[in-house]
């Protein structure tokens, strides 16, 4: 069956009523630039074929059933934050109905059925994916689609910080309510630059490879990154590296190792070098040069692997994304391939071309399993209203 016919008729069995409305929300991929955006860099990031969808209806309150997870049920009386809902999808809901609010948008209530086709573990967050769901559902029935899309990443981005409790930059929020294909300079952040690219890798795949872990451990080791990187531009009296000239760092590396550790320093030294690398990409999308584009594809990986060290747990012997990384040196021959994401456990995003890319996947697949590996496609909508029912 059709999966939209299908979501309206679960969500008549669910809710004994008709839905109105379907909305989509796409997970995302991070092109290039690996941990950038929390210290104001450039990125490059793309929403994705794989989504939620959503049966929906106004209401007064909010409740909420997404297949796999408890139903959420709650009055708009209660949004204020609760320590024992973070890490919850009502947590999420609840901070990005308070952000609207904040930043001058009005909420209300709706229910809503949700199914999602997005890979658990794959690293194209789901997170983002329910936020700006929930965001433009509010946009649309409360807002005549008013809202702008950076709003949209900035509600999405405060609920999971501030409710959800983890801390993120905005990558993956703006990747979602943008949609396409986006560069993304965050230097200026309460306005940061957004140019859509037009993607034509004609001839090559994308593929997403799952290699396992989990994160759920992981909280420390993720805030370490921004955490070391801003120690760098605390030294120069600065919130963060974006703000401090390359040259002068380089030339203070001596004194800076009194102040820091050599890890943050070789986590700047990726950040300079990933804001290039993003810049190198960007131009070589824009100048319709694949071999250009495949490279910066690999310098990011390269600069991610030595500099940010985000390729495995540190003391671990279990090294998922270092091997997905060595068996794809071995298959890929015509291509590119980086780390993707958060990193020490998750997945490795790939550019092949067609003409190898089904003996890719046969191999990935016999390490991985096939549920791990995912080939993928760009999208031109992040979140949207589908249609009317």
């Amino acid at each position: 069956m059709d999966r939209s016919k299908k979501i309206i008729i679960d969500y008549k069995n669910y809710f004994n009523d008709d839905a109105k409305d379907l909305f989509s929300s796409s997970g995302r991929i991070e092109i290039l630039g690996n941990h950038t955006d929390h210290n104001h860099g450039k990125v490059i990031v793309g929403a994705v074929n794989l989504d939620l969808l959503a049966a929906t209806k106004k209401s007064k309150s909010i409740h909420l059933y997404s297949e796999g997870y408890e139903e959420i049920k709650f009055d708009l009386t209660d949004l204020e934050k609760k320590k024992e809902e973070e890490g919850t999808n009502k947590a999420i809901i609840k901070g990005v109905l308070v952000k609207m609010m904040d930043l001058g948008y009005k909420v209300g209530g709706f229910t809503a059925y949700v199914n999602s086709i997005l890979p658990a573990g794959s690293g194209i967050s789901s997170s983002a994916a329910f936020e700006c769901l929930i965001a433009e559902i509010e946009n649309y029935y409360y807002n005549n689609d008013s809202m702008n899309r950076f709003d949209m990443a900035i509600a999405s981005q405060f609920a999971e910080h501030i409710y959800f409790g983890k801390p993120c930059g905005l990558l993956d929020q703006c990747g979602v309510a943008f949609g396409g294909i986006n560069k993304i300079d965050f230097s200026k952040i309460d306005n940061p630059t957004v140019t859509h690219l037009d993607f034509n890798l004609e001839g090559y795949s994308l593929v997403l490879v799952n290699t396992g872990g989990s994160h759920s451990n992981l909280t420390d080791a993720y805030a370490s990154i921004p955490q070391e990187m801003k120690s760098v531009a605390k030294y120069f009296g600065k919130n963060t590296l974006s703000e401090v000239d390359e040259k002068i760092f380089y030339d203070s590396i001596k004194e800076l190792r009194n102040h820091v550790n050599d890890r943050a320093i070789l986590r700047a030294i990726h950040f300079y070098n990933e804001n290039k690398t993003v810049e190198s990409g960007f131009n070589a999308l824009k100048n319709c040069d694949k071999d250009a584009f495949l490279n910066a594809v690999k310098e990011s990986g390269e600069s991610s692997y030595m500099f940010l060290q985000n390729t495995c747990v540190p003391g671990s012997l279990t090294q998922n994304i270092n091997l997905a990384l060595a068996v794809s040196k071995k298959y890929v021959h015509d291509g590119a391939f980086r780390i993707h994401g958060g990193g020490f456990e998750g997945t490795i995003l790939v550019f092949i071309s067609n003409a190898c890319v089904e003996e890719y996947i046969k191999q990935m697949v016999k390490i991985f399993g096939e549920n791990n590996v995912h080939k993928i496609s760009v999208r031109n909508e992040g979140s949207y209203h589908v249609k009317e029912i």
